[in-house]
């Protein structure tokens, strides 16, 4: 695995980016605070959950494990692991990591408590039944097609998207991070967002703090919706901003479902 790291890293340098994609992690963790501190993948584990409580109790079951059956290791291994527990307790995300790095250290272990394989006790039939069984269970539990867009209208805007598609809102459109890239997908490049998933370029462009404090109703938010001159607002319900736009004449809600609301800057009398 060490080797499959290490071949992975030269070859980002073949990459139309050189040698600086290489880099970018590194980048991105020293210079991206902002970022790190605000996407939840960029959290550390939480342990009073049950996925943050598993990692521990997996790491003690495998010095338990070890301390019993004293199989020695290499000292490059017991490295890698180290630190991809390290990297999975400070950032959520690596926990996938961690696991590809901890699963053949742990089969490793097991392996010297089961008997050695014997292909004489190998039942052919009996396993057909199984994989058919696994099989038929993947078919029935797949989501439908009404499944997936029931999911999708949950957690993303769709009624709002199609509402925006019959009713175009001219001008600047302040939405959330979360929405951006559906709003992308669905409503194509004619409807500019103002943020999505990207949040590398949110910072070299210094849009990412001030989108940051809006969205949480910092103190600044009135002047910073002078900095950007926003026409309208697609939010969640449960934001923060609903309050405040609410409570603001110059604004005006003119959609609404379960999950997103659409707020417009009200045209001014006269000229």
């Amino acid at each position: 695995m060490l080797a499959i790291i290490l071949f992975c890293t030269l070859a980002l340098a073949v990459t139309p980016y050189g040698t600086r994609l290489a880099t970018y992690p590194l980048e991105f963790a020293l210079l991206q605070s902002d970022v790190v501190h605000y996407v939840g993948e960029w959290q550390p584990l939480d342990i009073p959950t049950a996925l943050g409580a598993a990692l521990p109790g997996f790491l003690l079951a495998f010095l338990v494990l070890q301390a019993l059956l004293r199989r020695p290791h290499r000292l490059q291994d017991v490295l890698l692991v180290v630190v991809a527990a390290f990297q999975a307790f400070a950032h959520t995300r690596f926990l996938l990591f961690f696991a590809l790095v901890f699963a053949p250290m742990l089969a490793t272990l097991l392996a010297r408590l089961l008997p050695p394989y014997q292909p004489e006790k190998d039942q052919p039939i009996l396993n057909a039944a199984l994989i058919c069984l696994l099989a038929g269970g993947v078919v029935a539990w797949f989501p439908s097609q009404t499944m997936l867009q029931d999911l999708l209208a949950r957690i993303y805007p769709r009624e709002a998207a199609e509402y925006l598609r019959r009713n175009p809102v001219k001008g600047r459109m302040y939405n959330d991070d979360e929405w951006g890239n559906y709003l992308i997908w669905s409503l194509g490049p004619e409807h500019q967002v103002f943020f999505d998933g990207r949040y590398d370029l949110y910072v070299y462009a210094g849009v990412f703090v001030d989108f940051a404090r809006i969205k949480k109703l910092d103190t600044g938010t009135p002047l910073l919706l002078q900095k950007y001159p926003i026409d309208s607002f697609l939010i969640d319900r449960r934001s923060p901003l609903k309050n405040f736009l609410e409570s603001k004449p110059e604004w005006e809600r003119v959609y609404q479902d379960r999950i997103s609301m659409i707020f417009v800057r009200k045209k001014r009398s006269g000229g």
